[in-house]
């Protein structure tokens, strides 16, 4: 562990990524239901490995004559479940908010965008509106975007705010008063800054702005907060060992810097979610080793940035942990995983105890390539946010559902799975971003 004294960053860490999917009809919801034995893996071509094959029903559609993609944040408040993403249905991107029941079936979406092109990448809801967070170009460059919706799908207002050169929000979070941004600034044309921005939630008015950083690029990519301090999580350049480092920062609620600590080795290292569990703070992401890439969950002591443990996850092929949830018993990190050499990658589950402890863990697969982006959950039923590509060259979201028996902590064995799949229709040609 390292401690880096400094303002803010941020990198795009953006892939792109050619991924085919089913062949189904175009602009069609799929809706997909299975039951998947201990350590299963779901494939989307309508096989439950090693286990019966799936029962697909065409239960409702969403026409969109652009490719989809993204699907990086998600958000439930128990009733319903919420996913942003991005849209080219408009001939450029949009920013698109989604609304999914409990049981995975797709109810709407809403979009918001100019003729400029607007991107997706975080959601929070307080129970009552939905805020979400992106990009918006503004003719010359990229600013941090903020779209307040109702519940039903309403935009109560949106808010751009940015400065002379390229601004994103990434994450985030909030409460009935204010709400706040994680994401980066580019500084002066040369590197990015972690930008934390803090906005009143009834007026869109920007209150303050608070950075870190150093010479180098250094990215914000998650938020939460305990009620009491906020937490956030990314990349740093500018300091650790070497490379790109995992970095947490503790912020009190007025913006000052509590603390920082960083985590890496010289190959390069990344955090793509936080989560704070008791006086613990658990951060997620990735390892980079001369052979492959790990999935990485670091927990931390909340009082000092203390490291207590890191655990990393090796299934043998490249492994990336971009997003985190807890239930009350155990922590569930999704993301990708390779499968095979054509570097086709799956979205990927796994359970943790909080000691560290891995429990168990699930594939999904498509029929080339696909991945795990957010994950959010109720009760016994976890909900993976994905983005895939079709046969035909366009990019859909999948929501996928796993009922755990006995809470989420009984073990995967015999868990239903239940999958929903957007296919839209043209292709998306250049755009496809897929966060490392």
């Amino acid at each position: 562990m390292k401690h880096a004294n400094g303002k803010d960053f941020r990198r795009g860490f953006v892939a792109m990524l050619a991924i085919t999917c089913l062949a189904v009809a175009a602009s069609r919801l799929v809706l997909c239901n299975a039951r998947c034995s201990s350590q299963g893996t779901f494939d989307g071509s309508g096989a439950c490995v090693p286990s019966a094959a799936l029962t697909y029903e065409r239960n409702d559609t969403w026409d969109s004559p652009g490719g989809d993609y993204g699907g990086y944040s998600a958000w439930t408040d128990g009733i319903n479940v919420y996913t942003v993403a991005t849209s080219d249905a408009s001939g450029s991107n949009d920013l698109v908010l989604i609304k999914w029941d409990m049981n995975g079936d797709f109810v709407w979406n809403r979009t918001f965008g100019t003729a400029e092109s607007e991107e997706g990448w975080g959601i929070w809801g307080d129970g009552t509106y939905i805020y979400t967070t992106g990009t918006a170009y503004n003719g010359m460059d990229m600013d941090v975007l903020l779209v307040k919706w109702t519940k039903d799908g309403d935009q109560v207002w949106n808010v751009t705010t940015g400065g002379a050169y390229s601004d994103a929000g990434k994450a985030i979070w909030g409460n009935a008063s204010v709400v706040y941004v994680v994401g980066y600034i580019e500084v002066g044309g040369v590197a990015n800054d972690i930008a934390l921005i803090k906005w009143n939630a009834t007026n869109h008015e920007v209150m303050n702005t608070w950075t870190w950083g150093g010479s180098q690029n250094d990215q914000g990519n998650h938020i939460t907060s305990d009620g009491n301090a906020i937490y956030t999580c990314g990349i740093t350049d500018s300091f650790g060992a070497g490379n790109i480092d995992h970095v947490l920062i503790k912020w009190s609620l007025s913006g000052s810097q509590l603390w920082n600590c960083t985590y890496g080795g010289v190959y390069g290292d990344g955090a793509n979610n936080v989560q704070v569990i008791g006086n613990a703070v658990y951060t997620c992401g990735w390892q980079t080793t001369i052979n492959t890439t790990l999935g990485l969950l670091v927990k931390w002591n909340a009082d000092n940035g203390n490291q207590l443990w890191n655990k990393t996850f090796d299934t043998g092929v490249s492994t990336v942990f971009r997003s985190m949830w807890y239930d009350g018993d155990s922590i569930y990190t999704c993301g990708s995983t390779q499968i095979n050499p054509a570097a086709d990658y799956a979205a990927f589950v796994v359970a943790w105890s909080l000691n560290g402890t891995a429990t168990w863990n699930g594939t999904a697969t498509f029929p080339t390539t696909g991945e795990g982006n957010a994950i959010t959950g109720s009760g016994s039923s976890i909900f993976i946010c994905c983005d895939f590509a079709a046969t035909n060259g366009t990019y859909a979201i999948a929501l996928i559902k796993w009922i755990i028996p006995g809470g989420g902590i009984a073990g995967f064995s015999d868990a239903a799975i239940v999958v929903a799949i957007l296919i839209p229709t043209a292709l998306l040609a250049g755009r496809r971003r897929s966060r490392r």
